[in-house]
């Protein structure tokens, strides 16, 4: 089984990598788990997080 976490950050509260942790630290061990954190403000940082979501849903094809 796969699951992906990729939850946009809480400002000031916890970052988008660190909810995508908490949340798959539920899932067992036999999940394949990917983070994608997503980068919130200027554009170039949006591009690479699509770019990194691309080459991980290529994965799990």
């Amino acid at each position: 089984m796969k699951v992906v976490a990729a939850i946009d950050s809480f400002k000031g509260s916890a970052t988008s990598a660190e909810l995508n942790q908490a949340v798959l630290s539920g899932f067992s061990d036999q999940w394949e788990k990917r983070s994608i954190p997503i980068a919130d403000g200027e554009k170039d940082q949006w591009q690479q997080s699509l770019l990194r979501w691309e080459e991980i849903t290529k994965r799990f094809q």
